[in-house]
């Protein structure tokens, strides 16, 4: 609100577009992810790389049970490590974008600005 705000006391109009990404923990992919944690200055990405990688699951209803599959991509929902493992991944959006980009979680919103036309 507050850059809205400022925007419109210079007399520029703002526009803003809201996005919430659809199971956003679940893909990451886990090669990109250790190249960010590497260029953010971390040296053990291999623990991490044990950490996301050979991880299976299986699905469970009404007492069957699918086969186990290899997850290849995501990071484990309802850990600590989680959520910040995924803003680590999108941390830098905001360098891809020429408007004001807001991130909360897995939730973003596009700010654009301009004169107001008379």
């Amino acid at each position: 609100m507050d850059h809205i705000k400022m925007l419109n006391s210079q007399n520029l109009f703002a526009g803003m577009v809201l996005m919430d990404l659809q199971k956003a923990f679940d893909t990451v992919d886990h090669d990109i992810l250790c190249k960010k944690l590497e260029a953010m200055g971390l040296d053990f990405t291999k623990w991490f790389q044990s950490y996301l990688k050979n991880r299976k699951q299986k699905v469970v209803a009404n007492d069957t049970s699918s086969e186990a599959g290899v997850v290849t991509c995501g990071v484990p929902q309802g850990s600590i490590l989680g959520p910040l493992l995924f803003l680590c991944y999108v941390n830098d959006m905001p360098m891809s974008v020429k408007c004001k980009l807001l991130l909360y979680a897995d939730d973003s919103a596009l700010i654009i600005s301009d004169q107001i036309q008379k």
